[in-house]
């Protein structure tokens, strides 16, 4: 399917209406709609009976709208549809274009210049707000010893962001450093990279992080996050803690990029039945619309599970105390098949 393009003058009440409509016809059961909705990862490979046959909330259908736009989501569409809006009710075709060149104009001559970006920079950990390319500038140009001081001297958050723009055999260098006690140079070495980073821009070669290359240094660190969380080791195998930590990332990435997010985040990677089964209906958005239905399905599952996992123990402790005593394989059989 080919992607829509926004009109010059988008409209958040307008877009809602054309998602309102796909829902309407969903309604109906027009088969039209299916190939559209097959973009939602639940309706891949159905037929065009149990797409019309499901529930469509609103939230999924302004889902299809926004990746037909080429967005993210919904709320990206949003936010873009709104940033194009401020400031231009009472504009003109015309007065809107010559505005918005001031504006990129302003905005270029300000990263080229460094303009109030090195008064923002008054000590060590306001370096965190150099854009990637600048760390990147920056720990290429200072020696190793004071790179690994300035490292030492950061808050950790801003360290972590740093360590990922280095590349892997530096990054490998810096730990050894590190381990070795290195960066004796302590203060001085901060120091020194913080003036580096100053002057450069000063000059206009280094640049502060805009708010949208923040916004999509967020994003790419939570879904890499999610991705490590993932492939450090089956969910059906995780820990309290490893589990938790695993939630608190899907649901920021949730409340960021709407709940239709996490069924991209998680497919193919949860064999937790438990697990997959609370996914899937908070996807669907039964724990929002639905919590007594919620509920009573994951107790149910719990239930089902625990009564499994009870017969596996059991077992265990059947067939460990059978060979400690000498059991005969033959009743072992017979008292071990209807926990089997």
């Amino acid at each position: 399917m080919s992607q829509k393009e926004l009109p010059a003058r988008p409209n958040l009440d307008h877009l809602k209406n054309q998602a309102k409509e796909l829902l309407k016809a969903h309604s109906a059961r027009d088969p039209s709609v299916c190939e559209r909705l097959r973009s939602l990862n639940r309706f891949k490979g159905k037929s065009d009976a149990e797409i019309l046959a499901a529930d469509l909330p609103l939230q999924d259908a302004q889902f299809v709208l926004a990746m037909e736009y080429g967005f993210s989501g919904w709320n990206e569409l949003k936010q873009r549809v709104e940033a194009a809006g401020r400031g231009r009710e009472a504009m003109s075709d015309t007065e809107w274009d010559d505005k918005l060149k001031e504006q990129i104009e302003a905005q270029a001559r300000a990263r080229i210049s460094g303009a109030g970006a090195v008064a923002r920079i008054g000590g060590i950990k306001d370096l965190d707000l150099l854009n990637a390319y600048s760390i990147q500038r920056l720990m290429g140009e200072i020696k190793l010893e004071d790179l690994v001081a300035l490292l030492k001297a950061m808050p950790e958050e801003a360290r972590e962001r740093f360590l990922v723009n280095l590349s892997a055999k530096r990054r490998a260098e810096v730990a050894r450093e590190m381990e070795a006690g290195g960066g004796k140079a302590g203060e001085a070495g901060a120091a020194r990279a913080l003036d580096i980073a100053r002057k450069a821009l000063a000059e206009g070669a280094y640049a502060l992080r805009t708010e949208e290359e923040e916004r999509k240094e967020r994003e790419a660190t939570r879904d890499a996050g999610i991705l490590r969380e993932f492939s450090a080791g089956p969910t059906s195998r995780k820990s309290a803690a490893e589990l938790l930590r695993l939630f608190l990332l899907l649901a920021s990435k949730a409340r960021a990029e709407g709940v239709i997010a996490i069924d991209r985040a998680v497919e193919g990677r949860v064999d937790d039945p438990l697990m997959k089964l609370g996914l899937e209906m908070a996807v669907d958005y039964v724990a929002l619309n639905k919590p007594d239905d919620f509920a009573a399905a994951m107790q149910a599952k719990k239930k089902e599970m625990l009564a499994e996992y009870g017969k596996r123990l059991d077992l265990i402790i059947l067939g460990t105390g059978g060979i400690g005593t000498g059991m005969n394989p033959s009743l072992m059989e017979e008292r071990g098949r209807p926990l089997a």
